[in-house]
């Protein structure tokens, strides 16, 4: 899904976005979709970490599991 995302939807929004921004610098064609797309990054990691945080059930669950034994 992600290789998707950056391989098909980015360039053509990057590009649907600087072909109405034809006017200015470069730079500032950019700014805008990069902007956007770093925070919805950084949104979906502050949700992911915090508010819907997720347990592995797995060997840090089980004493019986830690090595070496101590018996």
């Amino acid at each position: 899904m992600l290789a998707a995302i950056f391989i098909e939807i980015v360039p053509e929004s990057f590009s649907l976005w600087t072909e109405v921004l034809q006017e200015k610098p470069r730079r500032k064609q950019w700014s805008g979709p990069m902007t956007l797309l770093l925070a919805g990054y950084l949104l979906i990691q502050l949700f992911e970490h915090t508010m819907a945080p997720h347990f592995h059930f797995g060997a840090e669950t089980h004493p019986e599991s830690s090595w070496p034994s101590a018996a």
